[in-house]
């Protein structure tokens, strides 16, 4: 199995970035907690896809779709930095959202509420509870698991971040306590 190219790895994290950062700034514009996590989910995905990429083909690749969990699992093993419980149940409940991405999925299964910051367990226990039918996701943990996702693509961020207008920059660092960009 012949890796796939650096030049493929590098356009993963590049989209990565750029979903990243249209995610982080649809969170802060008030865009919408779902149009924010689709956004984010795919940040996700293309990063971890640019993990893979120095040990997978293209062809194989593709076997994962959008599906966060698996690629999560496949990235997770060859990156022992990803190895978290709480990368892992972030991915699971960014692919969870973006199957709810459509109106009857909305409706049946609930709503979304979405945090920047970093929740204390009893204010995560009183947010949940006050969305009992529904989600709760928190930026910073997004964050982090793409940060870390990113860190373990081998590549400089600088490199890519230069292609990024102030507004992106500014959306991805705003809030951000990982500061890798």
């Amino acid at each position: 199995m012949a890796a796939l190219p650096d030049r493929v790895r590098h356009e993963f994290a590049a989209l990565a970035l750029g979903y990243y950062a249209s995610g982080r700034l649809a969170f802060r514009a008030g865009a919408g907690s779902l149009v924010s996590a689709q956004l984010l989910h795919h940040a996700i995905e293309f990063v971890l896809k640019a993990t893979l990429a120095r040990h997978t083909t293209l062809s194989d690749m593709k076997k994962f779709g959008h599906r966060l969990p698996d690629l999560f699992g496949a990235a997770e093993a060859r990156s022992t930095e990803l190895r978290s419980d709480e990368h892992r149940a972030t991915a699971a409940l960014l692919h969870e959202l973006w199957e709810l991405r459509f109106p009857d999925r909305i409706l049946s299964e609930g709503m979304l509420s979405f945090t920047a910051g970093e929740l204390t367990d009893r204010r995560r226990s009183e947010a949940l509870s006050g969305n009992p039918d529904g989600y709760f996701l928190e930026l910073a943990q997004i964050d982090r698991l793409f940060c870390t996702a990113f860190r373990s693509t081998g590549l400089t961020s600088a490199a890519f971040t230069q292609r990024l207008g102030a507004d992106a920059l500014q959306a991805m660092r705003a809030e951000n306590a990982e500061l890798v960009f």
